[in-house]
């Protein structure tokens, strides 16, 4: 979950900054936490051999942090190039958090 996390909030921000969407935000970046107030995601992913961190195997090793994070950055850039308005929506809820 850490690459997903990461991701979005990366795209999320090069995104609005890019549609010059955070001009009122006071560091001109949307934190973690104001990107992910609110959402729910499941994020699947099978492994021919996968290997976990630990004892109680909650945490998959770091090798699929890079891949999660990579492809929700490239998917997720496409999706809202081609749908600026629910990137703007987002963006929009972002900001309140931030602003809360």
């Amino acid at each position: 979950m850490t690459g997903f996390r990461t991701a979005l909030t990366r795209t999320l921000n090069a995104c609005a900054r890019s549609a010059g969407l955070l001009k009122d935000i006071k560091d001109a970046n949307l934190s973690g936490d104001d990107v992910l107030e609110g959402l729910t995601a499941v994020v699947s992913v099978k492994l021919p051999q996968p290997q976990f961190e630990g004892q109680t195997k909650g945490k998959l090793n770091s090798d699929i942090g890079g891949f999660v994070t990579q492809m929700v950055n490239e998917k997720l850039t496409e999706y809202f190039d081609k749908n600026p308005a629910v990137m703007k929506r987002i963006v929009g809820k972002a900001v309140e958090a931030a602003r809360a």
